[in-house]
């Protein structure tokens, strides 16, 4: 059984710096983010999150009889006040915070519960319990993630 970790927001500064640490501790990367820059060699797999439909049978592939360790470090937030916000931003910053996180936890912890394995981390900041201007939808989405487990 290999050790896998699955990263969503894989194009975020902190995960960017620890890419040669993971690589150390995991057999295989696997980086979904929206604007991905594939990087599929040494044992980083790229997934682009547009592709929703696939998402499922691509991640079964990779993790299907491996230790898997989920790292959620995508966030999408604005400056703006919700008032001011169009709907566009709203709901991006919904899909990228919320659903799509979402989505990605059932598909890792219905496998991690088949193979009694699974560690889940989600990456957050101060904002998730102390809302600022632009980012009440960012805070509360984080804070939802926050309190599946």
């Amino acid at each position: 059984m290999n050790n896998v970790c699955v990263i969503y927001g894989g194009n975020s500064k902190l995960i960017n710096s620890l890419k040669i640490d993971l690589l150390e501790l995991f057999d295989s990367i696997i980086l979904i983010s929206r604007n991905l820059i594939s990087d599929d060699s040494n044992n980083i797999k790229c997934i682009k999150y547009d592709e929703i439909s696939d998402i499922e049978k691509q991640l079964k592939k990779y993790i299907k009889n491996n230790k898997i360790f989920y790292i959620s470090a995508a966030a999408f937030s604005s400056d703006k006040l919700f008032l001011n916000e169009s709907n566009d931003t709203l709901n991006k910053s919904i899909q990228v915070n919320l659903t799509n996180n979402i989505k990605l936890i059932q598909i890792l912890m219905s496998e991690s519960i088949k193979q009694r394995n699974g560690t889940f981390v989600f990456i957050s900041s101060f904002r998730a319990d102390v809302p600022t201007k632009g980012t009440c939808i960012y805070s509360s989405s984080k804070k939802f993630v926050e309190t599946l487990f």
